[in-house]
């Protein structure tokens, strides 16, 4: 019995030590600051700086000379608030091991005009960058599959931002009041974008959504009033309420998996804005802030561009018909548009075709 509650305490003592080391900060020669996630795998967490200058380098690895904990450990993690209000970086090269950055790490950096990404990031926290005033241009990793909410909140001086291709998630208000931002593409990975993701964003004009986007959130993109072009992709199920309201859109064309569409979606866009909407989904935008003239539905069978109720060769003559001369043709333009893409081509005719090949 004796022998058992030795093992006992010496346990609980090795674990009691453990976890004051995982919360106790540490500071190296350099006054870097750091704590330890993971003894066995030799993970840490970067906490800041005491001693630094406008650019500044979070490593790969730290040394950890405290005992019985020393060695060197691969930095994973940026901790929450480890930068919080820090006005003197102007530049931050991230390491290529960081997987996640803490929420409000770099929170109101005024000074912040580059930040360089590791290779291995995956998660940017809650206004991790929110007010960071004087980044112009982003480019996001491959890597990353998470943008928090608020993450870019009010960097009103951002014009650009490149997505990697494994994004799948932008978080609510991730980039509201990005007021210098012109345009934006997200990757095919993307699936949902939060509520007031690009809210408030007034430069910019346009948007390209990934075919994987199945969920835009509420007033995603209000008060976007320099908006003119959106391409929704193929995928979009559900558009938020207020989700477009106040944007100058001329055209919209609505893919055919959408079944939801928010109250006031469209509220307070341009009279002369028509949307491209699939048959039979009408119902679906009673609410959306639209006229039913802004609504033009396509074919119940969209490459049965004369209507015949078959897909064959005179759907190809009717689309070569409207190339030559449109006006002629009593065609809608939304109906000649088989494969969606904004525009009656030559795209068109091959998709009709491949239409009758595979027997649609």
């Amino acid at each position: 019995m004796k022998k058992y509650l030795l093992l006992a305490l010496i346990f609980n003592f090795q674990f009691s030590i453990f976890n004051s080391a995982r919360a106790q900060r540490y500071f190296d020669e350099l006054t870097v600051s750091y704590y330890i996630i993971n003894y066995e795998e030799k993970y840490a967490a970067f906490d800041g700086t005491n001693n630094a200058g406008p650019d500044f380098v979070i490593p790969d690895f730290l040394k950890i000379g405290v005992m019985p904990f020393a060695g060197t450990y691969s930095v994973t993690e940026l901790a929450d608030r480890c930068f919080d209000k820090r006005t003197v970086f102007k530049t931050i090269k991230i390491g290529n091991n960081v997987q996640t950055i803490g929420d409000y790490a770099f929170r109101e950096c005024t000074r912040l005009q580059s930040v360089t990404f590791g290779n291995s990031l995956q998660t940017i926290g809650v206004e991790a960058f929110r007010s960071c005033n004087a980044l112009k241009s982003v480019t996001l990793p491959g890597s990353l599959q998470t943008i928090g909410n608020r993450a870019f909140f009010e960097c009103n001086a951002l014009e650009s931002i490149t997505f990697g291709n494994s994004l799948q998630t932008i978080g609510d208000e991730a980039f509201y009041d990005c007021s210098k931002l012109r345009s934006i593409t997200l990757p095919g990975s993307v699936k949902s974008i939060g509520n007031n993701a690009f809210d408030n964003c007034t430069s910019l004009t346009s948007i390209t959504l990934g075919d994987s986007v199945k969920s835009i959130g509420k007033n995603a993109f209000a008060l976007c009033t320099s908006l003119t072009s959106v391409n929704l992709g193929k995928a979009v199920e559900t558009i938020g309420s207020g989700a477009f309201s106040c944007c100058p859109l001329e055209t919209v064309i609505i893919p055919n998996t959408i079944q939801s569409v928010g109250a006031d979606a469209f509220e307070f866009c341009p009279e002369d804005l028509t949307l491209s909407i699939p048959y039979d989904s009408r119902i679906l935008f009673l609410n959306a802030g639209l006229s039913p003239s802004q609504l033009i539905e396509r074919n119940p069978i969209e490459q049965d561009v004369n209507n015949d109720g078959h897909i064959n060769s005179g759907d190809v003559v009717s689309i070569y018909n409207y190339i030559i001369a449109p006006e002629k043709t009593g065609i809608h333009p939304f109906r000649a548009d088989t494969n969606l893409d904004g525009d009656v081509n030559s795209g068109d005719v091959v998709d009709i075709y491949n239409a009758i090949i595979n027997g649609k």
